[in-house]
């Protein structure tokens, strides 16, 4: 199978927040030649920022900005012929990073408490990697199926998770705002990783957690079926990128809200 260009919409609003602490990036060959000469494949993040005045939107930005400087260096070694090795790979760059906003965090008052979630995907031929901490999400859609490949690092999904109440008690609010791993936060930070191979018609989602307010796991399906009959003189993707787009409502949206869409044509 050939896999062509890689196509990608972006978004991001603050809502009624004074400023949008999210932060997001996409480095595409076409776009960079690091990207291009070190044959590392694609990388596209979303983090989100938290801490006082302007120490937030400034950490999600260092996180996106390391995360390349950080992956595509020649001082690293990648053994693509070992999926496994590229995750243990990206689990120490996101402690690198993770480390690196401690460290200044230390050496500047003004950013102390700073800290970002980061979620990163990378796609490079017919493989795709993933690797995340906190509670933005990354979500795979494949014919109509919609499958959640992270999960939230907070305390309220950990009690779901592990049957100590039900989703839609997750859903009010009891124990999301309480993180459990992030950038900035130190030694022993939880890092979710995980490959697979790139289908046919495969969509990848990476979001902020503001986009739970208008779209949540059990929309996905719902949404995938509403957009697959889409006009011939539009893709899938951008059918996506519309209907996420418009079910967002900025004078309503409490937290910032930012999703990227990522696909491979083939």
């Amino acid at each position: 199978m050939t896999i062509g260009k890689t196509i990608h919409f972006n978004y991001t609003n603050q809502g009624i927040r004074t400023e949008n602490q999210d932060n997001f990036a996409a480095y595409v060959i076409e776009d960079n030649i690091a990207v291009r000469n070190l044959n590392r494949g694609e990388l596209f993040v979303v983090a989100d920022g938290m801490g006082g005045h302007k120490s937030g939107k400034e950490a999600a930005i260092e996180v996106c900005s390391n995360l390349f400087d950080v992956y595509y260096t020649s001082n690293i070694e990648l053994d693509f012929e070992n999926p496994e090795s590229i995750e243990n790979k990206l689990e120490q760059i996101i402690n690198e990073i993770n480390m690196n906003l401690v460290k200044k965090s230390q050496d500047d008052i003004e950013r102390s408490g700073w800290g970002s979630t980061i979620s990163v995907l990378i796609l490079r031929d017919q493989e795709y990697y993933f690797a995340h901490s906190g509670d933005t999400r990354i979500y795979l859609f494949n014919d109509f199926n919609s499958t959640l490949l992270t999960e939230d690092h907070n305390v309220g999904f950990q009690l779901y998770k592990y049957k100590q109440t039900t989703y839609e008690k997750y859903l009010e609010g009891k124990g999301r705002n309480k993180l459990l791993s992030y950038m900035g936060q130190g030694d022993g930070i939880s890092i979710q990783t995980g490959h697979g191979t790139i289908s046919d018609k495969d969509i990848f989602l990476i979001c902020s957690d503001g986009l739970n307010q208008f779209a949540e796991i059990m929309d996905m399906e719902r949404i995938l079926n509403e957009t697959k009959d889409v006009n011939s003189s539009e893709t899938f993707i951008e059918s996506l990128y519309v209907y996420f787009k418009n079910i967002i409502k900025p004078e309503e949206a409490k937290d910032n809200v930012t999703f990227m869409l990522v696909s491979k044509s083939m």
